[in-house]
This record gives C-alpha cells, sequence and structure tokens, in this order.
C-alpha cells in the first residue's frame, strides 16, 4: 500500500466513511452521484481544518476521509488510536500491513561502506535505504562492524 503523508508529516491512509475499509490508488470508488472512478491522484490534507482531495476533488465527493495510521505492537498499521492488539476494532478491514525493519528508529548503528565503517541514526533515510538493499548487513557495536571489515580485507587481499 502507498504511504501518503499529511501536513505534520504523520501517515495517513485513505478510508471510505462508511465501510470503513482502507483504500489506495488504483482502487474503484463511487461518487455521491453513483457514478464510478478509480483512485488515480491523491492530495492528502495540508491544514487541519482540510479534507484532502481525490482525483482533484474533496475526498467527501467519493465518502472518503483521511485517518492517521501508526504501526501497533504486533506489527500492523491500524487508524491510531481505532484497535488495540487483540484487533477487536470498530473498523472491519483496517489491517494494513506494517513493514519491518531491523532496527528502531533513533538506534545507533554501523555498516560497512566500502573500506570505511560507517557509523549511522536510523530513520525514515535509513528505511529507504534497507527498502532498496535488504539484505545489507548492520552491526551494533562498532567493534564488530572493524571486525567485519578487517575480515573483508583479508578475504580480498588474501592475507
Amino acid at each position: 500500500m502507498r504511504k501518503f503523508v499529511d501536513y505534520s508529516g504523520k501517515e495517513v491512509a485513505i478510508m471510505h466513511s462508511v465501510t470503513k475499509k482502507f483504500l489506495t490508488i488504483g482502487d474503484e470508488i463511487k461518487s455521491f452521484r453513483g457514478n464510478r472512478d478509480v483512485i488515480l491522484h491523491v492530495e492528502p490534507p495540508h491544514k487541519p481544518s482540510s479534507s484532502g482531495r481525490i482525483n482533484n476533488y474533496y475526498a467527501g465527493v467519493y465518502d472518503l476521509e483521511f485517518v492517521r495510521v501508526e504501526c501497533s505492537e504486533d506489527g500492523v498499521k491500524r487508524e491510531a488510536g481505532s484497535c488495540s492488539k487483540n484487533n477487536r476494532c470498530k473498523y472491519p478491514n483496517c489491517l494494513v500491513p506494517c513493514k519491518q525493519y531491523p532496527l528502531y528508529e533513533g538506534q545507533d548503528y554501523w555498516t560497512i561502506n566500502n573500506y570505511d565503517v560507517v557509523w549511522s541514526v536510523w530513520d525514515d533515510v535509513s528505511e529507504e535505504i534497507h527498502d532498496e538493499n535488504p539484505d545489507k548487513v548492520y552491526y551494533l557495536v562498532r567493534e564488530d562492524a572493524c571486525d567485519a571489515l578487517i575480515k573483508k580485507l583479508k578475504k580480498e587481499f588474501n592475507v
């Protein structure tokens, strides 16, 4: 499912106001006049009083709304504050797969880039880099990264 972000930088999803089902680009929708359409263009709310736009119309034209979503302890995204861990939710079919990452936001880690040990702090950019290369190795201890680099160099130079 495509990720949308509102004016405050919080992740939001498109939800049908009546059925409470989550929708995304490519899903079929109906306007209040009964006209069928497909979600092609999405503009999340740009300020608190905005409803956001779908296909250049206010979201309400299609009985849609933008709701904030968050990852819960059991690893699924749900409407913020709506579901408990045991999935007794007031919204049917509200589960949105949650990407799992090896580290959490703000956690220090080290990687090996070419012949350097590089220190970083896990953030949104780290998630994007991880999505591009999910097999990348992360070290929680600098010494472990240094040891791995030494092994790599010994193997490369037959030492």
